[in-house]
């Protein structure tokens, strides 16, 4: 396991604008995914992104909803996607590999909070099937391209939540009086962090670093709010770029 450590003079902490981070950032000849990038967070880095000059492909599960809240940002093409579904995933990675020889940053930002028990087709709880297995799925089916650029990143955004659960034993939740939407998410949160760690570990010697953040927000949650472009941002850090 790598340890963590401080970054000399850093100079953004949990009140840092989004456009704060990204002031001066030229990410021109930079190709990004953003997983959950048409709404919420996800589509706040997304238009930072963009303005910095950066390609973005999006991949969505609401296609419509994507192409409506996108429709005035440059540099997008969107891609439909379903990560509860491998064999959808696949065909994103396909395409994606067949049109791009690099991927240079891959944000794993989509996920789902505090759902009843559903399962999807293959009897997966549904936090842990989007919020992990989809990602990582998804993560190792774009290798070649994060190998390719020589110098990439991949984001995995997590929670605070992740601090209260560990991976249970039952981590599927096949006793059913076990389940507890708050304990689902919290689960999942925490497998994007180890997945981050072990990623990082093995990625290091082929240029891929992997990282996982929280969403930051201030004392009155105003990051969920629609104008998140001047509230704090945690996850477009520095050492992104």
């Amino acid at each position: 396991m790598s340890n963590q450590e401080p970054i000399a003079n850093y100079k953004f902490n949990y009140k840092t604008t989004a456009n704060k981070v990204m002031k001066n950032i030229n990410l021109s000849g930079k190709t990004i995914i953003i997983t959950g990038g048409y709404s919420g967070i996800g589509l706040e880095m997304t238009k930072q992104l963009s303005r910095a000059g950066a390609k973005i492909i999006i991949p969505a599960r609401r296609m419509e909803v994507a192409k409506k809240n996108l429709s005035k940002i440059k540099n997008i093409d969107i891609l439909p996607l379903d990560l509860t579904n491998p064999e959808s995933i696949h065909q994103f990675a396909e395409s994606f590999l067949q049109n791009n020889s690099k991927l240079d940053i891959l944000i794993n930002s989509a996920g789902l909070m505090y759902l009843p028990l559903k399962r999807d087709s293959r009897g997966i709880e549904y936090h842990f099937a989007t919020n992990h297995l989809g990602h990582y799925q998804l993560t190792m089916e774009l290798l070649p391209a994060l190998k390719n650029a020589k110098n990439s990143r991949v984001i995995n955004l997590s929670s605070r939540a992740q601090q209260m659960t560990l991976l249970l034993e039952d981590w599927n939740f096949e006793k059913i009086e076990n389940y507890n939407p708050q304990i689902g998410y919290q689960q999942s949160k925490t497998a994007n962090v180890l997945f981050s760690i072990k990623l990082d570990e093995l990625g290091k010697k082929y240029g891929i670093r992997s990282f996982c953040r929280p969403p930051w927000y201030d004392s009155n949650d105003k990051y969920w709010s629609s104008k998140f472009t001047n509230y704090p941002l945690a996850p477009l850090p520095s050492r992104l770029f």
